[in-house]
């Protein structure tokens, strides 16, 4: 799979009514990538992204697993994000919101 699809798709899933953030997991050889977006730092991916040690902004941002597979990390991306909800992941820069 191309990559750049679900960066592609990450972005217009935000367009859909009610749609605040989007995750894309897709696979990619041996490894898995995820193309984060959101509309507002209320869920900032790119914090949740350095969770997989990936990174980016509040409203853009990627990362990719080397040699894993896409269930696996379904299940850690739900934990990143539950601990992002619940104030357990931030980075630095991110103590300001």
């Amino acid at each position: 799979m191309d990559y750049r699809l679900c960066c592609t798709v990450a972005d217009r899933m935000l367009t859909i009514e009610n749609v605040d953030a989007s995750f894309v997991v897709c696979q990619v050889g041996n490894d898995v990538r995820i193309s984060a977006r959101s509309r507002s730092d209320e869920l900032n991916v790119g914090t949740v992204m350095t969770y997989f040690g990936g990174g980016g902004r509040y409203d853009a941002a990627a990362c990719k697993i080397e040699n894993t597979e896409t269930n696996e990390v379904l299940k850690q991306l739900e934990t990143a994000i539950d601990d992002f909800c619940e104030g357990r992941l931030r980075r630095k820069e991110d103590e300001n919101f």
